[in-house]
């Protein structure tokens, strides 16, 4: 167990984090159990972790401990524990951490008596798919999107047993978001995609998504038919690459596509940054559609998380990185540390996620 992810294990202790954080491992037994563990550096007495966030919680406590625990065995003296964490840091010693063993004790031991559970930590997991397929099979339907221990009370409630309708034709009977649930269901069960209802999609278009270091938007990427365009923003005093930007945009005339809605948050936040173009931008996002609220609304498709990754890993796309939007953050923080090579993994993740959803489009198409 990798105890840097302490809050998704105690959701499921059997969480695998599908990104792996640079640094030291180490292993360490606390309380009969493994963990595993990292550091960035340990110089003149100080140890050096760097984590994500601004606030220190209670799992960096736990963190703490268990690089404690690892430079104890080895003998070696440590002044204090120097944790980075956003624009922060936080120094602790020995006696800090030790005053909170007892509860750190009892977090840990809680986990002997955790079981599988599914939910928004199975996102980054790496063994989520073999896990759902193993939760679907032994009968526990939570892992399909749209059904909830809600969902299915309802439908106990009515003595409907949902496996047994999605293999007739009255689903469409039920209420709407039962009868979602239902498709999605069927979906998965039959290992097949399906449309509930036409929908047009557009044959020009270029493809958007957008990376960001905190409140911070470093890298709107867009695919032009097979090219990859990447605007990268240092700061933003980049006026000229802002109005760049737009003007690429205008120069095309074709509907943008991107998947959820934080893509276009971004490109709206660039006429807080640049007023003058906030008529321009208004006009460009007029011309755009959000793929992950048609897919919603009017597909299902045999998986058990409608992430971009999850669905365009079904119809067989590869991803050249393992990093997520999560592990962008912490790589771009080694970036601006001054290690120019991570930029190349950012661009490569960008330009995956837009040949992804370019992808998924594409194969909806064909439904």
């Amino acid at each position: 167990m990798n105890i840097i992810y302490f809050e998704n294990l105690k959701n499921c202790p059997y969480y695998e984090p599908s990104y792996k954080r640079p640094g030291t491992y180490f292993s360490v037994e606390i309380e009969d159990m493994k963990f595993e563990a990292n550091y960035e550096s340990f110089e003149d007495g100080v140890v050096h972790i760097v984590r994500a966030g601004n606030r220190l919680r209670f799992y960096h406590w736990i963190h703490a401990y268990a690089v404690y625990l690892y430079f104890k065995k080895q003998g070696k003296q440590v002044k204090k524990y120097h944790f980075e964490l956003g624009n922060q840091v936080h120094d602790i010693t020995e006696q800090d951490i030790l005053k909170k063993e007892k509860r750190i004790l009892s977090e840990i031991i809680d986990l002997k008596f955790m079981y599988k559970d599914p939910g928004s930590h199975c996102r980054f997991c790496k063994i989520k798919q073999e896990c759902h397929k193993e939760l679907l099979d032994s009968g526990n339907l939570i892992v399909v999107p749209s059904i909830s221990e809600r969902v299915l009370k309802d439908f106990e409630v009515m003595n409907v047993d949902p496996l047994e309708v999605i293999k007739t034709d009255k689903i469409d009977k039920f209420r709407p978001f039962q009868r979602k649930s239902l498709y999605n269901l069927k979906s998965v069960y039959e290992n097949t995609p399906l449309k509930l209802r036409k929908v047009k999609l557009p044959e020009k278009y270029i493809i958007f998504d957008v990376e960001t270091y905190h409140e911070n938007d470093f890298l709107f990427g867009y695919l032009l038919d097979d090219q990859y365009i990447p605007f990268i923003f240092e700061s933003k005093e980049d006026d000229h690459k802002y109005l760049e930007m737009i003007e690429f945009l205008e120069k095309q005339e074709r509907i943008l596509i991107h998947y959820d809605v934080h893509d276009v948050q971004s490109l709206r936040k660039v006429a807080e940054i640049k007023p003058e173009l906030k008529k321009r931008i208004e006009k460009i996002l007029k011309n755009s559609i959000d793929l992950y609220e048609i897919i919603i609304k009017n597909y299902s498709f045999p998986v058990t998380s409608y992430s971009l990754k999850d669905i365009s890993k079904y119809f067989g796309f590869h991803w050249r990185t393992d990093l997520n939007g999560y592990a962008v953050i912490l790589e771009y923080k080694r970036y601006l540390k001054g290690e120019q090579g991570i930029m190349k993994s950012i661009l490569d993740y960008n330009e995956d996620d837009c040949r992804a959803t370019k992808l998924v489009m594409e194969k909806m198409k064909t439904i």
